[in-house]
């Protein structure tokens, strides 16, 4: 009797155990939905309207935590005016009115030595004149470019050199006094110039133009005078022979007045490494830089325009041309005579020179040997000019286009006026 109890158990329990199993398994099986697809309805959506946009139609998250918001003003902020403490009201000038905005300056110029033939006397003391030069030498100055340059379509630019200074002294060239001039005043003229000068403050560093040998250099002593090729007026001086020639004749470049020489003879030295400092030794009035370019040989007659062989300023070209007659021919009576350089745009005069003058002797300045100029304006802005000379009597205008880093050349010369056929009475 106990045995046939035990087996119904058993039975049931196992019964028990398949159902739950069954059940189980119903209530875990996959459960496949009926899709429905069911067209937009104009009035709820558009054709843009993407998931998320729908989802917060219907309300979603409107139960989550708000996020912060800033009000957004309803008047927007303004912001107040500077305030200008001087009179910035414009003033209208016409090109008649226009006047030259050119800045008195002290600046110093190099009275030229005395040909090296001969040692002057004490009666034959060399003098330095004070002059105001036509720019301010603290004012900006553009980079230069970078040499060499020679940007001519026939070959005949030579930028080859460095400017001798720092590009933050005053690299800007002497215009009342260039090269081959008397400088600025008729009646007291100077001795022909040549070379350039850059009026820098004592301790201003100089570089080498160009790559070379050291073939002169100063002591750099301040309490006695060398005598450079026979003339105390160039104080301490460096001179440099370069590697490269022109057309196979030697360069040199001469740095005069120094207050301190860093090279020895026979030192090479790379372009732009520095070789000495401005000063202010021989006969100066102030302190400045004396630069020269010598073609050939290496003496005084052989000097050309220093302004035709160092890189112009970022932005600048050089005027160089020739004053004639009408005949052609440069006489003594045109040299010395002012060369004016106006702009066009609004009438102002951009700078000024003088015709060279020639000695007609072995200590005479030579003109370039491609240009054959007889006078130059250094660092002149890009743009179109007027260049400008009263020749015998008439007054005579041609217009240039300065371009960058080149000589924009200029020949200035006066019709030849008919002659008069006297007329014989009845």
């Amino acid at each position: 009797m106990r045995r046939s109890n035990s087996g119904c158990s058993a039975l049931l329990i196992v019964a028990v155990v398949i159902v739950g199993f069954v059940v189980l398994l119903r209530f875990n099986a996959p459960q496949t939905m009926p899709t429905v697809i069911a067209p937009p309805n104009p009035a709820t959506s558009t054709p843009e309207e993407n998931a998320i946009s729908r989802l917060l139609r219907e309300g979603f998250g409107e139960d989550s935590t708000p996020l912060p918001t800033v009000a957004i003003p309803e008047v927007m902020p303004t912001i107040p005016p500077l305030s200008i403490e001087q009179d910035m009201t414009p003033i209208v000038v016409g090109a008649g009115d226009v006047q030259d905005s050119s800045v008195a300056v002290a600046l110093v110029v190099t009275p030229t030595p005395p040909p090296p033939t001969a040692t002057p006397s004490d009666d034959e003391e060399l003098s330095a004149t004070q002059v105001d030069a036509t720019r301010d030498p603290n004012s900006w100055q553009p980079p230069a470019l970078i040499p060499p340059i020679s940007k001519n379509p026939l070959g005949y630019d030579h930028y080859w050199f460095v400017r001798p200074l720092d590009a933050n002294a005053n690299n800007w060239v002497l215009e009342v006094y260039p090269y081959g001039t008397d400088g600025p005043s008729q009646e007291n003229p100077l001795r022909q110039h040549h070379g350039i000068d850059m009026s820098n403050r004592i301790g201003e560093r100089v570089r080498a133009a160009a790559a070379g040998v050291v073939i002169w250099s100063a002591d750099g002593r301040q309490d006695e005078v060398d005598y450079f090729q026979n003339s105390p007026s160039y104080g301490n001086v460096i001179l440099i022979e370069h590697y490269n020639q022109y057309r196979g004749q030697k360069l040199f470049t001469l740095y005069g007045h120094l207050s301190a020489a860093f090279v020895q003879v026979g030192d090479i030295v790379e372009q732009g490494q520095v070789i000495g400092l401005v000063g202010n030794t021989g006969q100066v009035t102030g302190p400045h830089l004396h630069f020269e370019v010598r073609l050939g040989e290496n003496r005084y007659g052989s000097t050309v325009n220093p302004v035709l062989w160092m890189v112009p300023y970022v932005g600048h070209g050089v005027i160089a041309g020739r004053v004639l007659d009408a005949s052609g021919n440069y006489p003594s009576s045109l040299q010395d005579i002012p060369v004016t350089i106006r702009r066009v745009q609004d009438g102002r005069t951009e700078a000024t020179t003088t015709s060279y003058i020639y000695l007609n002797s072995g200590s005479d300045i030579n003109d370039d040997p491609n240009w054959e100029e007889n006078f130059v304006v250094a660092d002149v802005p890009t743009g179109l000019y007027d260049v400008i000379a009263i020749i015998n009597g008439q007054r005579v205008v041609e217009r240039l286009e300065v371009l960058e880093g080149m000589t924009n050349w200029v020949v200035l010369q006066p019709e030849e006026r008919p002659t008069e056929v006297p007329t014989e009475s009845p």
